[in-house]
């Protein structure tokens, strides 16, 4: 397996010919207007050693999310593969596991083996009809490997993101712009003053964010190591 394709950094600073942390505009007080994107030629032959898939369930004026992430090998980095909103606003179930094995075909097809799905722990049903729908589709294989997130302290999801950006260990390619724009609006609340919390009243995308960090979180200390 082999792939080469241009890799986008979107960043709230001026143009730096190296990778620089996106992440940044968690630290700033207010939404930055104007975005400078670096691009990085990423060229990667071998094997990813793991691909997994997020999955965030919507409610409430949320939105479902979906997010495919690869992991190289010897979680040196991790890079976003492909990225997907849906409105939940008249999603049923069937039409939820629906677009999910659409989206689980397509990442098989286009990377390969998916190693782990994780979904939102707070909605069994909806995991469990991914599971179900999953059985009796093209990738039965794929019911297995349907969990739980981990649901690890959201600042710790964050820092983890943040170290790995901020290390050039976070790449995301041009199908994945759903979780670039996440990334890109992510802020602090606020709200509680000296209080490290994640907006989250509807104007940011967390969905996507919870999503891509649902495929991080399990290998927290892994990824640590090698900042050590």
């Amino acid at each position: 397996y082999s792939f080469s394709s241009l890799l986008h950094f979107r960043c709230g600073v001026p143009f730096f010919p190296i990778p620089i942390p996106p992440f940044s505009l968690y630290f700033t007080p207010k939404k930055v207007d104007t975005h400078t994107f670096v691009s990085v030629y990423f060229h990667f032959t071998g094997a990813l050693q793991r691909l997994y898939i997020g999955v965030d369930f919507g409610g409430n004026g949320s939105q479902h999310a979906f997010v495919a992430t690869g992991v190289l090998p010897g979680y040196a980095g991790v890079v976003g593969l492909l990225s997907r909103r849906i409105d939940a606003k008249g999603t049923d179930e069937a039409q939820l596991s629906a677009a999910f094995l659409e989206f689980a075909q397509t990442v098989f097809s286009t990377w390969g083996e998916i190693h782990g799905v994780f979904c939102d722990s707070a909605e069994q049903v909806l995991k469990n009809s991914l599971r179900s729908a999953a059985l009796r589709s093209r990738l039965p294989w794929l019911a297995e490997r349907i969990y739980n997130s981990k649901k690890i302290e959201i600042t710790d999801r964050i820092r983890l993101t943040s170290i790995l950006m901020g290390g050039g260990r976070f790449w995301y390619l041009p199908t994945a712009q759903t979780l670039r724009d996440a990334l890109a609006a992510a802020l602090w609340s606020g709200k509680h003053p000296g209080v490290d919390e994640r907006l989250d009243d509807g104007t940011t995308d967390v969905d996507t964010l919870d999503a891509f960090e649902y495929t991080i979180e399990r290998d927290y200390k892994r990824y640590l190591r090698l900042t050590l």
